[in-house]
């Protein structure tokens, strides 16, 4: 998978104001306009005042890696600091979504699902790199989210030192009113092509298309896609 590197430039004066990365440039952009009332990062705040005068950065992919992206990203923001530039980035880079945040710099330890010591970390990026993972699962399982990162193990803030309880064990969920079929695996027509597909997912395959979007058309929330094409449940 391709990493992209991207800079932030003020539309008044052209001048580089954040560098990032990114599997998905346009939509890192959107997320960047999005008004978070939590996010206090200076590049939010920076964004957020253009946007209360009508204006929006502009972003310029400029690098692109596959495999370890981290110290390319490294790299450009020291480079720009360099040049002159005054960034809004909180920290060096390399951290990835989650770097500019508190919590990643909070050590963590972790243990088998039977509740045996395996290793302390410093960090929980230095988690996420152990075993081969994201930071976002680690956080998620640190925070309550997950019982289990990857299935296999338990991870609890702090550099302990000593073994737990086991992890927990659910019952998996057991539909009460189980549906025959699945709305996702019903036949659809498109009405322009008179084409008939075996699901909600062919068809937006071969359209290019959310699923979501055919599926608020024949639930009568929209009309038609953008290209004009409209689908009836069979």
């Amino acid at each position: 998978m391709k990493t992209y590197i991207y800079i932030l430039q003020d539309p008044r004066n052209n001048l580089v104001k954040y560098v990032g990365k990114s599997n998905n440039p346009r939509r890192r952009y959107t997320s960047h306009l999005v008004y978070t009332p939590k996010n206090k990062s200076h590049c939010h705040r920076w964004i957020q005042s253009l946007k209360k005068k009508g204006l929006k950065p502009i972003m310029t992919v400029i690098d692109e890696i596959t495999g370890d992206w981290e110290w390319l990203e490294q790299y450009w923001i020291e480079q720009f600091k360099h040049w002159g530039f005054v960034l809004t980035n909180h920290t060096k880079g390399g951290e990835g979504t989650y770097g500019a945040g508190q919590w990643n710099n909070v050590s963590v330890t972790a243990f088998t699902k039977e509740g045996v010591i395996i290793k302390s970390f410093e960090s929980q990026k230095q988690c996420a790199q152990y075993f081969n993972t994201t930071q976002s699962n680690v956080k998620a399982v640190v925070t309550g989210k997950n019982i289990l990162l990857l299935k296999k193990y338990q991870i609890k803030f702090g550099i302990l030192k000593e073994n737990i309880n086991p992890a927990p064990k659910y019952k998996p969920y057991e539909w009460s009113n189980k549906p025959d079929t699945h709305w996702l695996s019903k036949q659809i027509k498109c009405v322009e092509d008179d084409l008939v597909f075996n699901s909600q997912t062919d068809a937006a395959k071969h359209y290019n298309i959310l699923v979501t979007t055919i599926n608020n058309i024949i639930n009568g929330r929209s009309k038609k896609t953008r290209g004009g094409k409209s689908f009836l449940p069979l």
